[in-house]
């Protein structure tokens, strides 16, 4: 009489254990994408100067709170700063 039937652990498998890390890893990806556009979002509308050009296309340093402040941090590096059009005054 043979005793009952022994079964592989799944990590034996050396598909399986990539399998679980590709599917973690796109997850973790995913979440952080969430996560980056929200906080991003948050930024863009609580300060009310942006400072952009060559080197930062579009509205990507919405972090000043004074034209004097923006125009500082540019000052000799081919930037301009401008009012936030998303700014929401509290």
């Amino acid at each position: 009489m043979s005793g009952p039937p022994s079964f592989e652990p799944l990590d034996d498998r050396p598909w399986d254990g990539a399998k679980r890390k590709i599917i973690l890893a796109l997850l973790a990806t995913s979440s952080l994408a969430v996560l980056g556009a929200g906080s991003a979002e948050a930024v863009r509308t609580r300060y009310p100067f942006c400072m952009g050009g060559a080197t930062s296309p579009g509205l990507s340093n919405c972090s000043f709170t004074s034209l004097a402040q923006c125009r500082a941090t540019a000052s000799g590096r081919r930037l301009t700063c401008i009012a936030n059009p998303f700014y929401k005054r509290r």
